[in-house]
């Protein structure tokens, strides 16, 4: 959901005035490859060539989620780990 004029959080039923302006975007759907591609290649369709596209795959490679975009290397994985302070993290 963007944000609005003053901060608040709204709602679009529609994906171009949804992502309208937007500055990242964060796709968070069932780890399918085909279907993230398909997802994030429509949504590239929409939104400027400096948006920031993230994805919270946990296991899917980044650029295999990439491939076929446009500007496959602004792609990046932004995966939540929950709860963070019980699981450790490796270097």
């Amino acid at each position: 959901m963007p944000l609005r004029d003053g901060g608040a959080v709204g709602y679009e039923s529609d994906q171009a005035s949804a992502l309208k302006g937007a500055e990242i975007v964060l796709e968070a759907i069932p780890e399918k490859l085909e279907l993230k591609q398909e997802v994030l290649a429509a949504a590239e369709a929409l939104i400027s060539d400096q948006t920031i596209i993230a994805s919270n795959t946990s296991g899917i490679p980044i650029t295999k989620i990439a491939a076929g975009l446009e500007h496959p290397e602004r792609v990046i994985g932004w995966h939540w780990s929950n709860p963070p302070h019980l699981i450790p993290m490796t270097r």
